[in-house]
């Protein structure tokens, strides 16, 4: 089901190469390419916010430290526990996390990290100013400039991690599988004309390690 809609997504998104031009910019992190990200598997995208995070994490870390299966069982059940009795596991896989409730996941399970770890993990709101698809599209790209991985909200309820750029596309860390999303078919809100996916900058959270 994923394969397929990759293949009607087209140039969207997908897992090949982002552009078929050559690029005048293109970073990706360094810690991208140590590891892969752990996917919640097919029509789960309410679980999204718990894995972005956890991908999160695990991307930001990567050159101090790599999860043991071990390590990242108790992760996810830190997660799973925090989210215990503030929604039910159906509405959690069926809708997903609200995006204030999402925050605060990444910050219990980024303060876990640090304390039980001591393997720091910062979190930074990243504000856009002004409102717009250049002004949201360079401060990602300020982010990932300095190393850090940016968590988002998309449409449709679904959570992702930013972890590189090129010049038409975003790199993703995605749990569903999606290695890139086009620029030119995506749009914020108040400015989405034409736009395929809508990402939320209000959602933009940093990490650092």
């Amino acid at each position: 089901m994923l394969r397929d809609r990759r293949r009607l997504a087209g140039e969207e998104q997908g897992c090949g190469d982002p552009d078929d031009v050559p690029q005048v910019r293109r970073f990706k992190l360094p810690n991208a390419r140590l590891l892969s990200p752990l996917w919640h598997g097919d029509e789960c995208v309410g679980l999204s916010g718990l894995y972005s995070v956890v991908n999160g994490i695990r991307l930001a870390l990567a050159h101090k430290h790599q999860f043991s299966g071990p390590e990242l069982h108790a992760l996810i059940t830190a997660g799973l526990r925090f989210m215990d009795g503030r929604l039910t596991p159906q509405r959690a896989v069926a809708c997903g996390l609200r995006v204030q409730l999402w925050r605060r996941l990444v910050e219990a399970l980024a303060s876990r990290t640090s304390h039980r770890s001591r393997l720091f993990v910062c979190v930074d709101r990243v504000f856009v100013r002004p409102q717009g698809r250049a002004a949201a599209w360079a401060a990602v790209e300020e982010q990932i400039d300095a190393w850090r991985p940016v968590l988002t909200l998309m449409q449709g309820g679904r959570y992702s991690v930013v972890s590189g750029y090129t010049d038409a596309s975003f790199l993703l860390f995605d749990s569903s599988g999606a290695c890139w999303i086009s620029k030119r078919v995506t749009g914020v809100p108040g400015d989405c004309e034409g736009a395929r996916h809508v990402i939320y900058p209000t959602s933009f959270l940093a990490l650092r390690a």
